[in-house]
């Protein structure tokens, strides 16, 4: 439709800049405002699934779309006369106005009957302290000024106050009146600007009982806004009088175990479940060449060359399962230095001997304990050298006296019609001669043990010595009873011989020649 021959609304403004612009400037701000809503609702309504008038609010949506593309027409239509599509989206914007207000009149009694925020919120405050009072700790609700308006029953419990005696009360009744002053200021700070203070997050605080018993309790704060706008102070107490006492004893425990442990010679420390250092006595410290503050609260693999980090960690998982572990190691310490340890892991267990709660790490240098275990294996194999030496060398010149007094008995006797005396001075000389020779060669193969292979034979014991004796002491008045007689032994021929002939030689003979004047 031509609309050429209408003249534009800025006519009836007589084109005045200060009208004009006036027009424009608010139907523009009108129009953006008007865009602007509908999207902040329809982002509700995706957000709030819940709401129960979608479909009015959807409605109320294009009421006020087509509001402000009225006002943008009537923007254009100072300078273009389209005063025919006005018309037209007046008249759907009249439309959908009439149909927002019949729907809103329909919903009318919907919307009465939901039910008020604040009884919404009685309610829900109702069903709050229901389960606080099922609460295994205190709770306390105060209002700005720090007046309680209602306790559980536990806080009747724990202060032995009825609720009837605590609502309407300042919270500093509960407290010691040492501690009502200092209290004052924290709360009038406190309430100034109220923030949530988890339980445990603070100290240990001071309570006191109806009955004037001083308590300890631990604290927690948080604010709760009203939909009034009301702010309110939800306070969570715990009696912890027992557990402050049980660690005040536990505390005295272990200041009296560090004392005890601090001198022992044994280095003593204590290990968390995750291998972090809590506790050190004296000789741990030196031992390991470390300053207290460096020890502590850092973890045990921090401390050791990587050789051993691996061992270490396999104990100490063994440990956290439950096993006692003893080893004997050769530690670097520091600059390669090595020290000898025998350690002793030993799990801590808790009350109910179900969880490891740390390690026992006991430790003894044997450092010096080995260097002079070695030093003696160092001077018994001289020893054993010098002695092996020794039999070695008199091997010889015994084997001259061996074979010249042989010869000479033989000579003796075949040339010399010799009398009983001289015989029995021929045979001890030549008797004496092998024995001597017989004990260098038994004194060889124990010097020697080391390279000795004994060949154990069963042999009936009785017979072996009975046997040994009559070749070797007949003139002797040596009578041996070895029983059982039939048992049979396993034993090397040569060496148990020496060890007779030993036995004999260095203890029965002397003895017998002692107190008989003959052998």
């Amino acid at each position: 439709m031509n609309m050429s021959h209408f003249m534009p609304h800025g006519h009836c403004y007589l084109w005045r800049p200060d009208i004009l612009f006036l027009h424009a400037f608010s139907d523009s701000l009108i129009a953006i405002s008007y865009f602007i809503i509908p999207i902040c609702l329809i982002f509700i309504i995706k957000k709030r699934t819940d709401i129960p008038i979608k479909k009015l609010i959807i409605l109320f949506i294009l009421f006020i779309v087509f509001c402000g593309m009225t006002h943008i027409l009537e923007l254009i239509s100072i300078w273009i006369p389209i005063y025919y599509t006005s018309g037209i989206i007046k008249l759907l914007t009249a439309i959908v106005s009439v149909a927002t207000v019949i729907a809103i009149y329909r919903a009318i009694p919907k919307i009465l009957s939901f039910p008020q925020l604040t009884k919404i919120e009685d309610r829900l405050k109702n069903d709050m302290f229901i389960y606080m009072d099922q609460l295994p700790i205190g709770i306390i609700t105060t209002n700005i000024k720090g007046e309680i308006f209602y306790t559980n029953k536990n806080i009747n419990f724990i202060f032995g106050y009825s609720e009837e005696e605590l609502i309407g009360k300042s919270v500093e009744v509960l407290l010691p009146e040492a501690l009502v002053e200092r209290h004052l200021v924290y709360k009038e700070e406190y309430l100034n600007a109220p923030y949530d203070k988890q339980m445990g997050a603070g100290r240990i605080l001071t309570g006191l009982t109806k009955d004037g018993e001083e308590i300890s309790l631990e604290i927690g704060l948080k604010p709760l806004n009203e939909i009034s706008g009301e702010t309110h102070i939800l306070v969570s107490i715990k009696d912890v009088t027992k557990e402050v006492l049980k660690n005040k004893i536990l505390d005295q425990s272990n200041e009296i175990l560090k004392i005890a442990t601090s001198e022992i010679p044994s280095s003593l420390a204590y290990i968390d479940q995750k291998g972090f250092f809590k506790f050190a006595n004296k000789s741990f410290l030196k031992n390991w060449e470390i300053e207290l503050e460096d020890l502590i609260g850092t973890h045990v693999q921090e401390h050791l060359t990587k050789k051993f980090q691996k061992i270490l960690g396999s104990n100490i998982s063994k440990v956290l399962n439950g096993e006692r572990i003893s080893q004997s190691i050769n530690i670097e310490i520091k600059d390669h230095e090595s020290k000898y340890f025998d350690i002793f892991y030993i799990p801590h267990f808790d009350s109910d001997k179900k969880n490891v709660l740390g390690i026992v790490f006991l430790a003894h240098n044997i450092t010096t304990n080995i260097l002079n275990k070695k030093e003696v294996e160092r001077k018994n194999k001289q020893r054993e050298d010098y002695a092996f030496l020794v039999l070695h060398d008199l091997r010889a010149p015994v084997r001259y006296v061996y074979n010249f007094s042989e010869q000479l008995k033989t000579e003796l006797l075949n040339k010399y019609d010799l009398d009983d005396r001289n015989k029995k001075y021929l045979d001890i000389i030549y008797n004496n001669a092998v024995k001597t020779q017989t004990m260098i060669s038994g004194m060889l193969k124990i010097a020697s043990l080391d390279s000795v292979n004994p060949k154990f034979i069963n042999t009936n014991l009785n017979q072996f010595i009975t046997t040994h004796f009559k070749e070797n002491y007949e003139q002797q008045p040596l009578n041996f009873i070895i029983a059982p007689s039939k048992i049979e032994y396993s034993i090397d021929h040569d060496l148990f011989s020496q060890m007779l002939q030993n036995l004999v030689d260095n203890s029965i003979i002397p003895i017998m020649f002692k107190y008989t004047g003959r052998v």
